[in-house]
């Protein structure tokens, strides 16, 4: 168990909030996703109040030090060895990434989109003419490319920055 407490000692808090995140997506029984916020708003809400009904059982006293959460997570695979295997994958996770979590393939996904988009920079123009008799609908596709890699890499760059 210290190996685990060094490793959550290392991590930032917001690398912390990402583990507490996973073990609530891991352990979530609830059929649906929350999509809106509404949704999630009220699952935070939920997962506060099972914090608190655990901090509550814990017979030693609470307080409000940086490490409290880190405890938790590692009294939690302590006393609860199933969680343990989910709770590495998490802290392993946060470790490498040095993110807020997102799936690979997903970020594959992106960064493939913005790639072709920088590579072919398409320009798409759609007209529609109405008449008595007739719609007319004219589509026009105008693929201007990029020359050179460094300014594929600019355009890129300028899909992923915020």
């Amino acid at each position: 168990m210290p190996e685990l407490e060094t490793r959550l000692a290392s991590l930032t808090d917001a690398q912390v909030a990402q583990v507490l995140q996973h073990l609530f997506s891991h352990f979530d029984d609830s059929e649906v996703p929350a999509v809106t916020q509404d949704e999630i708003d009220a699952r935070i809400v939920a997962d506060r109040e099972f914090l608190g009904e655990l901090a509550a059982a814990d017979p030693s006293p609470a307080t409000a030090e940086d490490g409290e959460v880190r405890a938790l997570i590692a009294a939690l695979a302590e006393a609860v060895p199933e969680t343990r295997p989910v709770i590495d994958a998490a802290v392993a996770r946060a470790e490498s990434e040095r993110t807020l979590p997102i799936d690979h393939d997903t970020a594959l996904s992106v960064l493939a989109i913005a790639t072709s988009a920088a590579i072919l920079r398409p320009r798409f123009s759609i007209r529609r003419k109405r008449k008595k008799d007739s719609d007319d609908l004219q589509i026009d596709l105008d693929i201007r490319g990029t020359q050179g890699m460094g300014r594929v890499l600019d355009i890129i760059t300028r899909f992923l920055n915020p």
